[in-house]
């Protein structure tokens, strides 16, 4: 270890003083886990995963229709493939498997598995939506899955380093059992030749793709025949024209030339399946998954490493992913088990684009739906594994792969302090959120690198050659997007280009897609969202210009004044003022000031505001240091005849906004919920009460702690304390301060099933109001046994 100052970055001394410091709280540090000397390694590259997806059918009319819960989607990865073009003309043709490096330096021999486990979409089910009437075969087909399918072959054998088990004597899919399946070496359907081997199939030491390996069991019976290619000339040319995967060249049938070594006469192969298939999966189906690099000669219980690691949640090196997740996942969405008919609270409203994916919005993003009501309890770490709060105690490790093979939990990286207790949780809680739904863009940051942005169905598809047909279908078709959600909350993070397409070489027409789930059918009865958020975002699309600026000016009712806050007001002040205006104010949400953090190394936008646009104004200032203020930072516009939609941009990053004076994260919090109810309410209706977790539709009520109200608690003001009871129960609800004394007793007496409010003054037993800080209101049901707690800040 070693000690560094960092002048720039921090800004807190005078002159880079060697003497001068400041005090840091709530440090996250992460060691990588081969630090200790070992050489193993698996990693992905971030544009390698598999991107989330909507259904792949295009058939207009179908996202209204029945029929859309059975249709399924392609399962593909973020990287495009094809051939640059130097326009925006680009194919989006992305990448069947996910492509692993690895290093095994013993020499030994050794295998690559992947580890998944899958909640099926409604349209799975035999009836849909109904878990007990066992997995059908394919979703097109309401036949029950038989031997020879996915679903029917892993409720059987889940793989040779699965861990749990499914039922199938009633065809029962456990959603937490992990499922194994052996990876094969990556190359590409190309038969090698003699001398050409390396450059014409990539066979390469060390590279494995998420194919069925030939030795893994499920090879030969969910193994797809396929016609082998060849070149036709073995010293020609390596393109489409020398490459022929319809016959066998004359040179492979002569047993003098050379080149044919290796050729077992066999025409079709089953090599290239893809573990995760092509339509299978309907929406709603969630899928999480790791690989597995292992020691062939120590069987299943040896040593062994991982990408991403389970054991941390926090940074993982070997993906250089920041999202605090502890595998990875992807959804297909919409996700219809939110649907009230397959008993969810309400389909989402709100869809959350990651375009910052890996870089830490997700971490922020999902902890702000946990902590104000968008995610009920038992939504929290549902598609990551963590979940952030000391009150949280983990599994006894029953289920826990990574428990049960490494004989302790290991160590995790607490996020924001929050660590106090095990904070790892194992449970396949599906998709994220309760009241929104999210898209994850792979390799967003790259200019040309990802083809999953959220417009990509719109990228050119003329004149594809042989590739017909080979385009991506992931990202929603404008109708999916238009039929399924009403509000869209868009963060680029710290991304300052390309945000956006198309640009060169990215086809995906993002501008598009979004100009039209604005537009389409537009009115003032019922209108739609946009609320974009990042610090070089507006710069983005300034530079990109064309249609790109005019969304800025049309829809976004903005302009680039400057690029930096920072350089025009000459202030490097690290946490300034965020000082909301009338335009964000409603009920107990006025007069609010926040924080956006200033800094060098990045660029908070400040906007003009398009005064063309009716009503169009400004929504936060940056506060006015130096001499070119004032400095908006954030333009809102309403809805009228010529704008029939609401729209609100942020010029900062999602990370950056914080309380004022920048001590704690909960300002995020105050903000989206000043937002959500005062600007995009009338869009969907987000009201902070019990009913997000017991819906009005439904006699069934449920065991619950929501958020605490009137939270942060000033001086002289009071909390509301909201939880909710299956059944009658005594209660006991008890408030402590941050090192677990007890401060009040709220409640310790019996209450009737529903939901039931309590006031918190501030106060302690003995009558006095308590300091300034941190408390946890916690609750304990004694007939269910239901414990849970929540954060309290006190101000004075």
């Amino acid at each position: 270890m070693r000690r560094e100052q960092r002048c720039i970055t921090w800004g807190v001394t005078t002159g880079c003083s060697p003497t001068g410091g400041h005090y840091e709280d709530n440090i996250t540090m992460g060691f990588p886990p081969n630090i200790t000397g070992a050489a193993d390694k698996v990693a992905v590259d971030i544009w390698q995963w598999i991107n989330d997806a909507f259904p792949a059918n295009e058939t207009p009319g179908l996202p209204v229709s029945a029929a859309f819960d059975t249709c399924a989607a392609h399962i593909m990865t973020g990287i495009n493939t094809s051939q640059t073009v130097g326009s925006t003309l680009r194919f989006n043709i992305p990448g069947d498997t996910t492509f692993v490096v690895s290093s095994h330096p013993s020499g030994d021999d050794y295998r690559v598995d992947m580890i998944f486990r899958i909640m099926p979409g409604p349209g799975n089910y035999v009836i849909i939506g109904n878990k007990n009437s066992g997995l059908r075969g394919r979703p097109d087909l309401p036949a029950l899955a038989t031997p020879g399918t996915l679903w029917y072959e892993y409720l059987w054998d889940p793989g040779w380093l699965s861990k749990g088990v499914h039922i199938p004597v009633i065809l029962w899919w456990d959603l937490d059992t992990w499922n194994s399946a052996r990876m094969d070496t990556a190359e590409i359907n190309l038969f090698p030749v003699n001398g050409r081997a390396n450059n014409i199939n990539l066979l390469s030491l060390d590279r494995w793709q998420t194919s069925y390996h030939e030795e893994d069991p499920k090879y030969n019976i969910l193994g797809i025949l396929k016609n082998k290619c060849f070149l036709i000339d073995t010293l020609g040319t390596l393109n489409s024209f020398n490459i022929t995967c319809s016959t066998v060249p004359d040179w492979l049938t002569d047993p003098d030339f050379a080149a044919r070594a290796g050729y077992d006469g066999q025409q079709q192969t089953k090599e290239f399946t893809k573990i995760l298939c092509d339509g299978q999966f309907t929406a709603g189906t969630h899928v999480e998954y790791f690989i597995r690099q292992s020691d062939i000669a120590a069987g299943q219980t040896g040593p062994f490493v991982m990408c991403p690691d389970t054991n941390l949640i926090g940074w993982q090196q070997n993906e250089s992913n920041f999202d605090a997740h502890r595998w990875q996942q992807f959804s297909i969405l919409p996700d219809r088990w939110k649907d009230v008919a397959y008993g969810g609270l309400g389909s989402a409203c709100l869809l959350a684009i990651d375009y910052n994916d890996r870089r830490g919005n997700e971490r922020a993003f999902i902890s702000l739906g946990d902590s104000m009501g968008m995610s009920v309890t038992a939504k929290y770490g549902a598609h990551n594994g963590w979940y952030c709060t000391g009150a949280y105690t983990a599994s006894d490790g029953s289920h826990n792969y990574w428990n049960e093979d490494v004989g302790a939990l290991g160590q995790y990286s607490a996020i924001g302090g929050m660590g106090a207790g095990k904070i790892g949780i194992w449970m396949h809680g599906g998709q994220p959120g309760t009241t929104f739904d999210m898209y994850q863009v792979k390799a967003a940051e790259s200019s040309n690198t990802g083809c999953n942005g959220i417009g990509a169905r719109l990228a050119n598809r003329a004149d594809m050659g042989l590739a017909a047909g080979k385009f991506g279908r992931q990202a929603p078709t404008p109708e999916m997007l238009r039929t399924y959600y009403k509000l869209i909350y868009l963060m680029s993070g710290d991304l300052n280009a390309s945000v956006l397409g198309p640009v060169t070489d990215r086809g995906s027409d993002d501008v598009g897609i979004l100009v039209d789930f604005l537009t389409y059918g537009a009115d003032c009865i019922h209108p739609r969202g946009l609320w974009v958020m990042g610090d070089g975002f507006v710069e983005s699309e300034t530079a990109s210009g064309g249609a790109h600026l005019t969304f800025l000016t049309s829809q976004l009712a903005c302009s680039l004044r400057d690029p930096s806050y920072y350089a025009l007001s000459g202030s490097s002040v690290l946490f300034p003022d965020l000082i909301t205006t009338s335009a964000l104010w409603c009920g107990k949400y006025q007069n609010l000031i926040f924080t956006a953090q200033n800094s060098c190394i990045w660029t908070n936008d400040v906007l003009n505001v398009n005064v063309a646009v009716p009503g169009a104004t400004v929504a936060d200032y940056y506060q006015n240091l130096g001499p070119n203020g004032p400095y908006i930072a954030s333009v809102y516009a309403p809805c009228s005849n010529d704008h029939p939609y609401i729209t609100l941009i942020d010029g900062y990053d999602l990370m950056h906004l914080k309380a004022r004076y920048g001590n704690s994260s909960i300002g995020r919090q105050v903000y989206f919920m000043d937002v959500l109810v005062c600007v995009f309410g009338s869009i969907c209706p987000f009201v902070p009460t019990p009913t997000i977790d017991v819906p009005e539709n439904t006699v069934r009520n449920v065991d619950f702690l929501d958020n605490v109200w009137g939270n942060p608690v000033v001086s002289g003001g009071k909390a509301t304390v909201h939880f909710g009871l299956a059944k009658a129960d005594r209660v006991e609800i008890k408030v402590y301060d941050v090192v677990g004394r007890l401060v009040k007793t709220l409640a310790d007496r019996n209450f009737q099933a529903g939901p039931h409010s309590l006031i918190w003054d501030g106060t302690s037993d003995q009558g006095q109001r308590v300091a300034r800080g941190v408390y946890f209101t916690q609750v304990k049901f004694a007939g269910s046994r239901f414990v849970d707690a929540k954060k309290v800040m006190v101000l004075k």
